[in-house]
């Protein structure tokens, strides 16, 4: 895996979030449920790739294409940080 994709760590921002329901038709509804659940249990948390895909039980790269659209969206943000 790439150092940068490594450091990318996906959080949400603000509490009014809402996303379209185009993700919804790209990817698997209960995989989407799974990944964002996690972020509605914690959201002040910020989650690694591998913190999200492991609990979860998602591929890890279904999961880094779910968190890019989540992300492009507008329901999550992203940053680079070091581990």
């Amino acid at each position: 895996m790439k150092k940068f994709i490594k450091n990318l760590v996906f959080y949400i921002e603000g509490k009014n979030q809402s996303f379209s329901m185009e993700i919804l038709k790209i990817f698997s509804m209960k995989k989407i449920i799974k990944i964002i659940n996690l972020f509605i249990e914690s959201p002040e948390k910020n989650y690694f790739l591998t913190d999200v895909a492991k609990p979860r039980q998602v591929n890890i790269t279904t999961t880094f294409r779910i968190l890019n659209k989540l992300a492009e969206k507008g329901f999550l943000k992203t940053k680079i940080v070091e581990r």
